[in-house]
């Protein structure tokens, strides 16, 4: 853990009637200098600052959490704040587990975001988890979760593809519908000349077999030749 002297708790309360009343617990390191430069000027300094966990408690009575990495002037985290939770019922800080929980949340951010930090494979892996699977403060805006980002893309994805395979196989079926429907349309239209053809075939056969019978009213009798 790194070995810095300083452990803040700073309480602070709007008292101003024309502002929401809000109240924040901020636990973490204070600052240090670690390089110093003489100049024809004077001195100047570069100071980091320490990892910060912030509890902001809302007029609703709800609280959120978020967790502030360790910085300097020109060094910080790509993310502004990491949100360890949000609308949270502020019972949920009386258990010991979940403060621990917090208090484990701030050392391993502490050691994998500052200059001297050694963080050792556990406080890298929650780092990690943190970061896939908490909301973020990217440049003073609030963006969801990596995973839950990548698992939209992935969703919109299957379903580009999905909505493109069902639109082919839909075209697809009304070729080959058509297709169906084209052989149908001619088998009709077969089915349609073989019924004209046998039929005129019958009616010259009727006219061929009337021409053949002659009616005789000899002895009042019908002979067929």
């Amino acid at each position: 853990m790194c070995d810095w002297i300083y452990r803040i708790l700073n309480i602070k309360s709007s008292r101003d009637s024309s502002i929401k009343p809000l109240t924040h617990i901020q636990i973490g390191w204070g600052d240090r200098a670690i390089d110093a430069n003489h100049t024809s000027t004077g001195f100047t300094t570069k100071v980091e600052s320490g990892a910060i966990l912030t509890i902001s408690r809302m007029e609703t009575g709800y609280i959120s959490i978020f967790l502030y990495g360790a910085k300097t002037d020109t060094r910080r985290p790509i993310e502004d704040a990491i949100v360890l939770k949000s609308c949270l019922s502020p019972k949920k800080l009386l258990k010991s587990s979940f403060k621990q929980e917090l208090w484990n949340n701030l050392l391993a951010y502490m050691e994998c975001t500052s200059l001297d930090g050694n963080p050792n494979k556990c406080q890298s892996i929650r780092v990690f988890k943190l970061r896939l699977l908490k909301s973020m403060v990217v440049d003073g805006k609030s963006i969801s979760s990596q995973f839950s980002r990548d698992l939209q893309k992935a969703i919109f994805y299957i379903l580009n593809i999905g909505l493109s395979g069902c639109l082919l196989f839909g075209i697809q079926r009304a070729c080959d519908s058509s297709s169906d429907l084209d052989n149908i349309t001619n088998r009709i239209d077969s089915l349609r000349y073989d019924i004209n053809w046998n039929a005129k075939t019958l009616q010259n056969a009727c006219k061929r077999d009337t021409s053949l019978i002659k009616i005789r009213t000899k002895n009042n009798v019908i002979i067929k030749e």
